[in-house]
């Protein structure tokens, strides 16, 4: 919706909220529909009063009733759920985390493991880490209860994404081991699932990177790869991280052939060329990486970066005119680090 749009939808709301007053269930949808509007104009705080009349309409006609018999309520969970995302935007995340344990309270039957998701997500926000780990364990207990609107390998998608949630956890927490156990079970819960694998095997890679063992972490990166080649579908940055992994560890040939086979699966990505001109230029072929830095110009002409890396291979064959001039180009365009450079050097751009 425009700007305007959303502003003639509240007006509309509010005049039918007014002459709508006494019938209940209508109003609760209002209200509800008014606040979706008002999260889309970022009014999170109007929001949520929204949410909090919608969940009175309904309580006043249905609650006590369903309180009395202990019925749950999809719709109380679907407000009280709604409520709580409103409120984390606003970063009240304790009040979150009560209406999220009062959705469970009123529709537990209806995906519990996904408000434990959520509560271990409000919890990281808040940098409580434990208490996330323990929210996420609870949202992977309940993702074994089968739901016909889910099929199984949804489940167990699920239940690898808060395996991974616990292992970037535990990082924080600096229990590698505990991270890792997590990964690897994270794996284990989508065996089946290769284009899942890929996130998963990047997230441990980054993770082994982090703490300094690169053997793991160009497996893993490989192994991320190989994952998205079974399936068919690859992640440009995927291959770039397991190209300058394999330069890190000693690897060039095997760096320059995944490049390579970059360029070929995003023959119309400029990033393809620049990534692959990088690669010359560790290995110090630096004509043809003027060549890739100008087929990436011919592709997007004003990419900071690539005049960047371009005059980096100029001054290395010693054309240093070109090399100034490209860093002046870069340097207009906004970089950074071509603006240090050149300041350093007395130069203008």
């Amino acid at each position: 919706m425009q700007l305007n749009d959303l502003d003639n939808a509240l007006a509309d709301y509010s005049k039918a909220i007014k002459m709508k007053a006494n019938d209940k269930d209508w109003l609760r949808g209002a209200y509800e529909n008014r606040a979706k509007v008002y999260e889309k104009q970022l009014k999170f705080q109007d929001a949520i009063n929204d949410y909090t009349l919608a969940f009175d309409c309904w309580y006043s006609k249905l609650g006590v009733f369903a309180k009395e018999n202990n019925i749950g309520s999809s719709v109380a969970y679907d407000i009280l759920r709604w409520r709580a995302d409103a409120r984390r935007k606003i970063k009240d995340y304790s009040k979150a985390v009560e209406d999220y344990r009062s959705a469970i309270e009123w529709g537990g039957k209806f995906f519990p493991h996904m408000i434990f998701g959520d509560v271990g997500d409000t919890f990281i926000q808040m940098e409580r880490y434990e208490e996330a780990i323990a929210e996420y364990n609870k949202a992977i207990s309940k993702n074994n209860i089968q739901h016909p609107e889910y099929e199984t390998k949804k489940w167990d998608a699920l239940g690898s994404e808060y395996y991974v949630k616990i292992a970037q956890a535990y990082s924080v927490l600096n229990k590698p081991e505990k991270a890792l156990e997590n990964y690897k079970l994270a794996l284990n819960a989508i065996d089946d699932l290769p284009p899942l694998k890929e996130d998963v095997y990047v997230a441990m890679a980054k993770y082994y990177h982090f703490l300094g063992i690169k053997n793991e972490e160009l497996k893993c990166f490989r192994e991320a790869v190989a994952s998205a080649e079974f399936n068919g579908v690859a992640q440009f940055e995927n291959y770039s991280l397991l190209a300058w992994a394999e330069f890190e560890a000693g690897n060039p040939e095997d760096a320059m052939q995944i490049l390579n086979g970059m360029v070929k699966l995003f023959p119309n990505e400029a990033e393809a060329y620049s990534e692959r001109g990088q690669g010359y230029i560790e290995i110090k072929d630096y004509p043809r990486a003027v060549a890739d830095f100008n087929k990436a110009l011919s592709i997007v002409p004003t990419h900071s970066g690539v005049y960047f890396f371009r005059a980096d291979a100029y001054f290395n064959l010693g054309q240093n005119d070109k090399g100034i001039k490209d860093l002046q180009v870069s340097a207009r365009l906004g970089h950074p680090v071509a603006q240090k450079r050149l300041k350093e050097n007395s130069l203008e751009w």
